[in-house]
């Protein structure tokens, strides 16, 4: 399987499975997680609120 993370621009992409997105669809995937727990673990690693 093949990842390209993409810093500059904000997204991800798996050749291996076809799926892309952004941060927080790159959260949901990695840890399986809602939308909205997605939000928060990235508004807690950013010390965003």
């Amino acid at each position: 399987m093949s990842l390209r993370i993409s810093p500059q621009n904000n997204i991800f992409r798996c050749f291996g499975c076809g799926k892309d997105g952004g941060p927080i669809e790159f959260v949901m995937e990695i840890e399986k997680k809602s939308y909205q727990e997605a939000l928060s673990i990235l508004s807690t690693r950013l010390n965003v609120q």
